[in-house]
């Protein structure tokens, strides 16, 4: 519910303040198996309703090798595609000049 009530915020403030030019959006989170995968989906299926211009993707610091069991079966009852999500590690190449970086929980430094 916390990652709903992000995304819903996130989307909101996006639409309203960021510069239009940060169309990209990366959620990160340890692992990438809930809180970034659950940002994202969410994220994008607000963001195609309110026919805002933003796509997200979510990327791990140290990712899992799928999904958790928790978040692939709400998805999957949400009606998401989840043969399609797999966590990726974040590397330099997701960040460029228009991207948003929504970092979740991560005690690590990045670069």
């Amino acid at each position: 519910m916390v990652s709903f009530w992000l995304v819903l915020h996130a989307t909101i403030t996006f639409s309203q303040n960021i510069d239009k030019t940060k169309t990209h959006i990366v959620f990160v989170c340890e692992h990438g198996g809930a809180r970034s995968t659950i940002a994202s989906v969410y994220f994008n299926k607000m963001a195609k309703e309110n026919n805002l211009p933003y796509k997200s993707v979510f990327r791990a610091i140290m990712p899992d090798s799928t999904i958790s069991i928790e978040t692939r079966k709400g998805l999957a009852a949400d009606g998401f595609d989840i043969s399609v999500l797999v966590p990726i590690i974040l590397k330099t190449e997701d960040i460029t000049g228009n991207t948003f970086l929504v970092s979740m929980d991560c005690h690590v430094t990045l670069f």
